[in-house]
């Protein structure tokens, strides 16, 4: 059980790091490159208080 919640918290890491560096990486093809990491951040910022805000809702 505790192999499981580890290897699922290994990949969600590998997810919202691969979210950020894709960001960047097209934000450097636009000619922005500094506005990847705030957009691949926001993201997952936006991913994890939705995760949250759906586990305060009450279950029907």
């Amino acid at each position: 059980m505790i192999g499981q919640r580890l290897l699922a918290a290994f990949l969600t890491i590998l997810v919202f790091a691969l979210i950020i560096l894709g960001a960047q990486a097209v934000f450097r093809y636009l000619g922005y490159p500094g506005y990847g990491w705030y957009v691949g951040v926001g993201f997952c910022a936006v991913m994890v208080l939705a995760f949250i805000v759906q586990g305060r809702h009450e279950r029907r």
